[in-house]
């Protein structure tokens, strides 16, 4: 029932049977969040010119609306990422599930913001913030809307034609 790892840790619930899926839980699930957190970390450090070079494909869009997109996305792909974490990694369930990944990378976003006052030419605003919290929540309404979506495609097709 219990497993114990070389630190002497002990976790009985969500302890892996053996290393070897420990270490594709790990690169499955962990690897792809951490990278992705890392990505905004770095995007997060470059100054005022360096971020543009980044946005620069979304140019077209009005000065306002290109960063507010990015924070937008950003947050909800790290929102998906924890949620395929939280879910698959650790096996929560909603709705605990949901204010897990909504939590998490909420709290990455006002980090982040927090950050962001000590980059040189860069500033934070708690309106960043919350459009990270609102970025966050899209992100997991978007997997829930799809899978439900998919839920009941998969039920038209298993009744019967009549």
């Amino acid at each position: 029932m219990y497993n114990n790892y070389p630190c002497g840790a002990i976790c009985p619930r969500y302890a892996p049977r053996s290393w070897s899926i420990a270490i594709k839980t790990y690169f499955q699930y962990w690897l792809p969040l951490i990278f992705w957190a890392a990505a905004i970390f770095l995007m997060s450090s470059f100054t005022p010119g360096g971020i543009q070079k980044v946005t620069a494909p979304i140019e077209g869009l009005p000065a306002l609306i290109a960063p507010t997109f990015v924070h937008l996305t950003e947050y909800a792909l790290l929102a998906m990422l924890a949620y395929r974490l939280f879910r698959y990694g650790l096996g929560l369930r909603p709705p605990l599930l949901w204010a897990a990944a909504v939590l998490a990378a909420s709290l990455y976003g006002v980090s982040d913001e927090l950050h962001q006052r000590f980059v040189p030419g860069r500033y934070s605003t708690w309106q960043d913030a919350l459009v990270d919290v609102i970025g966050a929540v899209a992100g997991v309404a978007i997997i829930e809307l799809t899978a439900l979506g998919l839920r009941r495609m998969g039920r038209r097709k298993l009744q019967p034609a009549g």
